[in-house]
């Protein structure tokens, strides 16, 4: 019997573990690092409707190709951008921060409230492939609504962030805020 426990203990974390994944393969290697860095982008060139809607929205091969019909076509990533652009099919980005269904997350939001995309998705200006760094639970996202600039001050600590003080003190903290009914 105790075998039988432990086998299912074991599962079970096997199967959490893989639940909990930290970065999906994307069809493309992206380079967060590169494209901010040392070309200069900022997230909402990209995540054009971070600031305008409830989804930040994903890069289309045509914005791509902007740049990518003259810059670096020897890549074999690039290349790849290229046989979607030829195909005319979409580049089917895999969600890195994917929250529970029930769940209202307005980016438009946060981001007018003066919230860097640093206190939800990390330095994702120094990451080559963009990784999953929070589990954004509850209970984070409460602390960061209860007192929102003693919250990104005190990840600015922890993490040296560096991202300038939001422009609100708190956020609501009813249920429909955040949940759908």
């Amino acid at each position: 019997m105790l075998k039988k426990k432990t086998i299912l203990y074991i599962l079970s974390c096997l199967f959490l573990i893989s639940c909990n994944k930290t970065s999906e393969e994307q069809p493309i290697a992206f380079s967060h690092k590169v494209h901010v860095k040392k070309v200069g982008l900022e997230c909402t060139n990209c995540h054009k409707f971070a600031e305008s809607s409830v989804t930040p929205g994903l890069p289309e091969v045509e914005l791509c190709m902007t740049c990518h019909q003259f810059v670096r076509t020897d890549s074999p990533e690039v290349q790849k951008i290229h046989e979607y652009w030829k195909s005319g099919k979409p580049i089917v980005w895999k969600r890195v921060h994917n929250l529970p269904g029930h769940v209202l997350f307005p980016h438009m939001l946060h981001v007018r409230a003066g919230l860097s995309c640093s206190v939800c998705h990390g330095k994702v200006e120094e990451m080559d492939i963009a990784v999953k760094v929070r589990d954004m639970d509850m209970g984070w996202c409460v602390s960061c609504h209860r007192d929102v600039r003693k919250f990104v001050a005190d990840l600015n600590k922890r993490e040296k962030l560096g991202v300038p003080e939001p422009k609100v003190r708190r956020a609501p903290l009813d249920c429909w805020a955040c949940h759908k009914p």
